[in-house]
């Protein structure tokens, strides 16, 4: 009881913080795309894309949502799968 309680908790405070960490994201990618200008000729345009991406990604984060996929800990594969 003890753990899931905490989990709540944990899981509520990241859902507050998220725009804020959205912003930093934001801020992060406006920066990098804002140095990747430089590398241009370099990179081919390959720092400016990952920029823009990393800014569309952080829009939701603005308005508490998230379409970001990460790595799920506490799942686990297991042996039964659906027949097609």
């Amino acid at each position: 009881v003890r753990r899931v309680r905490r989990e709540a908790e944990e899981a509520g405070l990241a859902l507050l913080l998220r725009p804020v960490f959205g912003i930093l994201n934001f801020s992060y990618a406006l920066v990098y795309g804002g140095m990747a200008i430089f590398t241009l000729p370099a990179d081919g345009g390959d720092g400016l894309y990952q920029a823009g991406r990393g800014m569309f990604y952080s829009l939701p984060e603005l308005a508490f949502g998230n379409i970001r996929k990460g790595t799920y800990g506490h799942a686990s594969v297991s042996s039964s799968t659906a027949s097609p």
